[in-house]
């Protein structure tokens, strides 16, 4: 069985993945803003 503490590892983990997801896409915005400003 999975331990309080592992639990909460677990649950810190996907927030950190999300957060580097959408803080990826927010540049990848960013990016594609600045390349159409360029065109």
């Amino acid at each position: 069985m999975l331990s309080v503490g592992s639990i909460g590892a677990i649950i810190n983990q996907v927030k950190r993945q999300g957060e580097s997801q959408l803080s990826f896409r927010q540049s990848e915005w960013k990016c594609q803003g600045l390349f159409e400003k360029h065109e």
